[in-house]
């Protein structure tokens, strides 16, 4: 029997407990009653805990000191673009002063 009312994306979102108590209580019904579908979400939330795991070794939380030297360097570049954009237009004023 096909359930209508439980879809995959009630499956993902229970395996990321996204779904409120009720909604949860219907769908591990539904997974009860369907073991081909339990079987599916078990294999869904391992990748989702493999995934997990790689991203973890991949790109570890940054520290507080290296998101301080980032934040510097991210506002030392923005400083310099302005600099480097009120030289050229007072160049370019200059410049047609001068042509003017």
């Amino acid at each position: 029997m096909i359930d209508l009312q439980t879809t995959e994306l009630d499956l993902h979102a229970f395996i990321d407990g996204r779904l409120a108590d009720g909604r949860r209580r219907e769908v591990a019904m539904y997974l009860d009653a369907h073991p081909d579908a339990a079987e599916r979400v078990a294999a869904y939330a391992q990748q989702r805990d493999v995934l997990t795991l790689l991203a973890r070794c991949l790109a570890p939380e940054p520290s507080p000191a290296r998101l301080a030297r980032l934040e510097a360097t991210l506002l030392d570049a923005a400083r310099r673009r302005c600099r480097a954009r009120r030289t050229v237009a007072t160049a370019g004023a200059a410049f047609l002063a001068a042509a003017g």
